[in-house]
């Protein structure tokens, strides 16, 4: 899925670049959290698919991903990681932030995966200690970017968004109603998140790709 979004949409991932992180004149690292109304858009797909990018377009070891979904993590099952480095131990001082840093080098970018947690009731309480660890790895990376669980099922992604720059959406094509986007965007900005934008995933091409660049 990964290799497929990349070849299939470079032209938006460059677009997205622009967007989020080269009209900083400050040039200083950046932490940019995405997010969706509800499971299954895509989030994680387009959080791992752009970190490639990034690392591709502006060399290894400049990005970072961390996957904040400690509900439902897919980021340690998707890239085979190790289990015994982890957010979740970083969040619950168990592991040292340098510890959990594991790098991907197949892609080019480093990972946090999230971890388990057997006490559903403290996931909030552990994400509150999300801001030291992303001041952190802001001294050592240029481009975070924050794997995030879906705004309307929990109250994290409002936590989250408290200690980075700004929130991107991600919507699913055809099947995320107006309403329900409106919803998600309406809980984040009454808690202060900049919203940075949207993506369209899973879109549809009736027509050959192309040709819309000239409609």
């Amino acid at each position: 899925m990964i290799g497929q979004l990349l070849s299939s949409f470079p032209d938006e991932f460059h677009r997205l670049d622009r967007a989020l992180f080269q009209r900083d004149e400050s040039g200083g690292s950046r932490a940019v959290q995405f997010t969706a109304s509800r499971r299954f858009e895509g989030v994680t797909s387009i959080v791992l698919a752009f970190a490639t990018f990034l690392a591709r377009l502006h060399g290894p070891q400049e990005v970072i991903v961390v996957d904040a979904n400690l509900r439902n993590p897919a980021i340690g099952r998707i890239l085979d990681v190790s289990p015994e480095k982890s957010l979740v131990k970083v969040l619950t001082h168990s592991c040292r932030i340098e510890a959990a840093i594991q790098a991907i080098p197949e892609s080019g970018v480093c990972v946090i995966q999230a971890g388990t947690t057997h006490d559903r009731s403290a996931v909030e309480s552990c994400l509150e200690n999300l801001g030291d660890v992303l001041a952190e790895l802001r001294k050592k990376f240029r481009y975070i970017l924050v794997d995030s669980p879906p705004v309307i099922q929990f109250i994290d992604s409002n936590i989250i968004s408290g200690y980075t720059d700004g929130v991107v959406i991600v919507v699913e094509s055809n099947a995320t109603r107006s309403e329900v986007l409106d919803d998600a965007m309406e809980r984040l900005k009454s808690g202060g998140a900049p919203i940075l934008g949207t993506i369209l995933n899973k879109r549809e091409f009736h027509i050959p790709k192309w040709l819309y660049r000239y409609l």
